[in-house]
């Protein structure tokens, strides 16, 4: 009965560590996808523009959307990134043709990415 005991416990133990193991990784997972989101939302906006053709901007609007979706998927504390970069990008696509209360909502989104991308990695966590 005791060696069963041990095994019950040794076997808690591991699942305990493997389980933290994994949190770990999906934490540092997550701050890769939001920071890389972050890097391809920079590109898109012109701060650091590599894209040459509509094609590479497409690219990099759908990396920006997927590694923020990604990000906010194994760590909810980067819902709120994940849910101003859509914000922003939706309204980034109707600026050519935007009303003025459009183009504010748009800077504003704009500027919750930006104060997003500026926090350091992970402390949007409270």
């Amino acid at each position: 009965m005791g060696v069963t005991r041990d095994v019950a416990a040794v076997a808690l133990a591991l699942a305990a560590a493997i389980s933290l193991t994994r949190c770990g990784h999906d934490v540092d997972q997550a701050q890769g996808d939001a920071q890389a989101a972050c890097t391809a939302y920079a590109e898109v906006s012109g701060r650091h523009q590599t894209a040459e053709t509509v094609s590479e901007e497409q690219m990099l609007l759908r990396a920006t959307v997927t590694h923020a979706r990604a990000a906010a998927s194994l760590d909810s504390r980067w819902s709120t990134l994940h849910a101003d970069l859509e914000s922003s990008l939706d309204l980034r696509r109707i600026l050519p043709r935007a009303t003025g209360a459009q183009s504010r909502r748009y800077f504003a989104a704009d500027a919750r990415v930006q104060g997003d991308c500026s926090e350091p990695v992970g402390a949007s966590a409270t």
